[in-house]
């Protein structure tokens, strides 16, 4: 889960205050009940390049690992490849850890308006020689050690979505009711077996 913030400083107050917050406490006590997810982070990153756009819902990001001296050039390699596609539907941007476990990472992130259209940019720009030309020199800079998509999440309005956390809830409490059941059942069936052999020790059998 990625959040923007217009400075470091607004980003430390809102931290601290997520503690006290209600619904990150109600988070948190469902987490450490059932920890199946591990938690990384938090996490800062600073845009050495480009701006947030707010037509963009999705992205694909990747990520290099690559020494500080070569940032620079890093940068100016995604400048150009950004006006070399300044007229095309992609926004790109780029930053670099500023808190992180991991400090020699530079990560590139393209933005389109949608899922389909990040599917669309990658077999038309990604795919292209062109684009595979500043892939190579990108790799002369650092090692592309990592890729994925992103999604930004509109909560309120994304009502297929809210359905769709509902039903995965409701679907791990039946999980767990199930699983409780089965104990149950287990430790029912465990002493009907051992309640026969109680009574052939008392009738001395």
């Amino acid at each position: 889960v990625y959040a923007s913030f217009e400075s470091m400083s607004k980003a430390a107050s809102v931290s601290s205050s997520l503690p006290m917050d209600d619904e990150m406490q109600a988070l948190m006590a469902e987490w450490e009940a059932d920890q199946s997810l591990e938690l990384v982070g938090p996490e800062a990153f600073r845009r050495v390049f480009g701006e947030p756009d707010p037509n963009t819902h999705a992205g694909l990001v990747r990520v290099y690992q690559m020494p500080r001296k070569h940032v620079p050039l890093a940068v100016d390699l995604v400048d150009e490849m950004a006006n070399t596609y300044s007229d095309d539907t992609v926004n790109i941007m780029a930053t670099v850890p500023v808190i992180a476990e991991n400090m020699d990472r530079f990560s590139v992130i393209y933005g389109f308006a949608d899922l389909a259209g990040l599917g669309e940019g990658i077999d038309r720009i990604g795919m292209s020689e062109e684009f595979q030309k500043f892939v190579m020199r990108g790799n002369e800079l650092g090692t592309l050690i990592e890729s994925y998509a992103m999604q930004r999440i509109h909560w309120p309005e994304n009502w297929l979505l809210k359905i769709s956390w509902i039903f995965w809830q409701l679907t791990r409490l039946l999980a767990k009711s199930i699983g409780l059941i089965s104990i149950v059942l287990t430790r029912f069936l465990e002493g009907l077996l051992e309640w026969p052999f109680s009574l052939l020790i008392l009738w001395g059998v």
